[in-house]
């Protein structure tokens, strides 16, 4: 399921982690290794509900790739 993940989104954490997780799901380490984390302040000028979710999704991209770094 996850290596049918089609982007279809503006926000950089969004797109940044469904590709990671779609790489994830395809064995692509590599790329995910040499990805670069969103800037934290693209999602921090927004209301509060909007910056815990983008917060929530940032951990979550953050991890997926430490996953793929210890693999």
């Amino acid at each position: 399921m996850a290596k049918s993940i089609i982007v279809q989104t503006e926000d950089a954490v969004d797109v940044a982690l469904l590709t990671a997780i779609a790489d994830l799901a395809k064995g692509r380490l590599m790329s995910l290794i040499e990805m670069s984390l969103p800037f934290s302040n693209q999602f921090r000028n927004t209301d509060l509900c909007s910056q815990a979710a983008r917060t929530r999704y940032y951990l979550l991209l953050q991890g997926v790739l430490l996953l793929a770094a210890i693999m």
